[in-house]
């Protein structure tokens, strides 16, 4: 995937599905109802695994290597994300893993979707991507 095509992909899913992704005020990366985060939709069904909730992008990546790759969770999120999403790996200079954090972001930090096709204009400009909103 392209990081065009990530984003389009991400941006056609939370503004489809208008919501959330949450549970007791955390963000799912999985949740019911086929609900999925920004980073969740790009995850397929047979590489989906839970023990990835209650770990973002920034903050298991921080810990992965601050512990030489860190604990089960961090290493099972790393290695979906890897999978699904050629190009990526977790460091400041990568795109991919840029991108990947900031649209978390948008949907993790904006409780209302209202703000979501704005804030998505904000990260479509910072990669020179097309935004469609």
């Amino acid at each position: 995937m392209t990081l065009q095509e990530i984003f389009d992909k991400v941006r056609t899913h939370l503004l489809t599905q208008g919501e959330q992704c949450a549970f007791g005020g955390n963000c799912k990366y999985r949740g019911d109802n086929g609900k999925m985060c920004a980073v969740g939709c790009l995850i397929p069904d047979a590489l989906y695994n839970p023990e990835i909730e209650d770990v973002g992008v920034r903050v298991h990546f921080q810990k992965l290597f601050r512990k030489a790759f860190g604990g089960a969770k961090q290493k099972i999120l790393h290695n979906i994300l890897k999978e699904c999403v050629p190009g990526f790996y977790p460091e400041e200079t990568n795109a991919a893993y840029k991108l990947l954090v900031d649209l978390q972001n948008v949907h993790d930090q904006y409780e209302n979707a209202g703000d979501w096709p704005a804030e998505l204009r904000v990260v479509a400009g910072k990669y020179g991507l097309t935004c469609g909103v």
